[in-house]
């Protein structure tokens, strides 16, 4: 599944981001595909989530 998310936190174990439509909850840390670039708390991406939210990839920034 792709989501809409909210950049959290970032560190060097990955990124959490809040699922904005499932009642906000957030993330374990997460990695992001390198196409994306630099990213910044408060940023908005797309996630594909594969067999549960902790198997989860940021594939893009949404302006």
């Amino acid at each position: 599944m792709v989501l809409k998310c909210k950049v959290s936190s970032i560190d060097s174990s990955g990124t959490r981001v809040i699922l904005l439509d499932r009642g906000n909850a957030v993330t374990p840390p997460i990695a992001t595909a390198d196409h994306v670039g630099t990213l910044e708390v408060g940023d908005i991406v797309a996630v594909v989530f594969f067999n549960n939210l902790s198997d989860g990839l940021i594939i893009a920034k949404i302006s």
